[in-house]
């Protein structure tokens, strides 16, 4: 048996810590990430754990797939890759877990070997969630990650449905417009699907 070279190392390292932060802290989580849920303490420890493991993995010559034209390529895993993986675990635990969606089955994909959700099933979900009241807080952004991925999805598509989608949304909250709240999370889940972490 050959002995696998320190970049294969890392990067499987790297691809097994994404795989199972996507698992821990979306697909299985049964609980908003709030500090008075039980799973909190669990899902905080997991959080880190993987936080620490891929700042340690910067330098090491571990690469990640990012889409390039019509295929992927492979990138050596450096501070603003890092950066964009862990800004994704944060969405993961922003959003409602996918339990919250009225739709029983599941709806994932697997890309590069990495078991990763749907947009349009992040999108139902977040139309979908009911605000206890300490999450409330939560709604403008929940609004503008909403409005971000209905115009990913109007680039794509010409449906009228997706328009009134986004004016209907606009129209419930007066201060989306007046920041950079909706471009700053279109930018950050077009990256995210540039690395195979939605689809």
């Amino acid at each position: 048996m050959t002995k696998k070279r320190p970049t294969e190392n890392a990067s499987a390292l790297l691809k097994s810590n994404i795989a199972q932060a996507i698992k821990t802290l979306y697909i299985n989580r049964k609980v908003i990430y709030y500090r008075a849920n039980r799973d909190y303490p669990k899902l905080s420890g997991a959080y880190s754990i993987f936080v620490e493991n891929i700042n340690n993995l910067v330098g090491s010559g571990a690469l990640i797939t990012v889409k390039f034209n019509s295929g992927f390529i492979y990138k050596k895993l450096d501070r603003e890759l890092a950066d964009a993986i862990i800004g994704f675990l944060d969405f993961l635990l922003i959003i409602p877990p996918d339990r919250y969606s009225i739709m029983k089955s599941r709806d994932t994909a697997i890309i590069n070997e990495i078991t990763v959700p749907k947009l349009s099933r992040i999108l139902k979900t977040i139309l979908q969630f009911k605000f206890p009241g300490y999450w409330v807080d939560k709604q403008p952004e929940y609004e503008c990650i909403a409005v971000a991925i209905l115009d990913i999805i109007r680039e794509t598509t010409e449906n009228i449905e997706v328009s009134n989608s986004i004016d209907n949304i606009k129209n419930r909250s007066r201060d989306i417009e007046k920041t950079n709240c909706i471009n700053s999370y279109k930018n950050k889940i077009n990256k995210w699907i540039s690395m195979g972490f939605i689809i």
